[in-house]
């Protein structure tokens, strides 16, 4: 869990699109390199799945945001 900025540390360019539990886009990054900093403030409180998408692969991973 985070509670106030994460960071996707990523080996090469990927699309990453953050999803709440409902299953809504929250937020699309495109062609991201090397890192992504996601911060609280850009997505507000609660459990998102982070989708990670290369050429090759796709990857979803939960994030889980604290209030405090």
């Amino acid at each position: 869990p985070t509670s106030t900025t994460t960071t996707l540390n990523l080996k090469t360019t990927a699309d990453v699109e953050i999803y709440n539990i409902l299953g809504e886009v929250v937020v699309n990054y495109s062609s991201v390199k090397n890192r992504l900093n996601i911060k609280k403030s850009d997505l507000g409180i609660g459990m998102f799945y982070v989708s990670i998408s290369t050429k090759n692969q796709k990857e979803i991973i939960k994030l889980i945001i604290k209030w405090w």
